[in-house]
């Protein structure tokens, strides 16, 4: 499955967030796919990422952000991680989870 967007629920008051950014900005370059943030703090923002915390995610009423998911060409989302990981062991995570080569 090939990866055609990257998903960041985060919020700016947290600090892993802009990690988790990051991170997902430079697997949107290297896979040529879309990036889409949702800051639960913005109002029409907040919304979208609760549903694809509690579909996805790691869902509780106050849940932990950042959350990193993944969109296939064929539809499928999967999460990646809750939290901040490195460039490296999330390229890991994305290949274990995608079953990339």
């Amino acid at each position: 499955m090939k990866p055609k967007a990257f998903l960041v629920v985060h919020s700016k008051r947290c600090p892993y967030s802009r990690i988790a950014i990051e991170t997902a900005e430079t697997l949107s370059r290297e896979f040529d796919a879309a990036l889409k943030l949702l800051d639960i703090d913005v109002p029409n923002e907040e919304e979208e990422a609760d549903f694809y915390v509690r579909k996805y995610g790691d869902w509780s009423e106050d849940y932990l952000v950042p959350q990193l998911f993944v969109e296939c060409e064929d539809g499928t989302v999967k999460h990646l991680f809750t939290g901040a990981l490195s460039i490296g062991a999330t390229r890991v995570k994305l290949k274990k989870t995608l079953n990339l080569a």
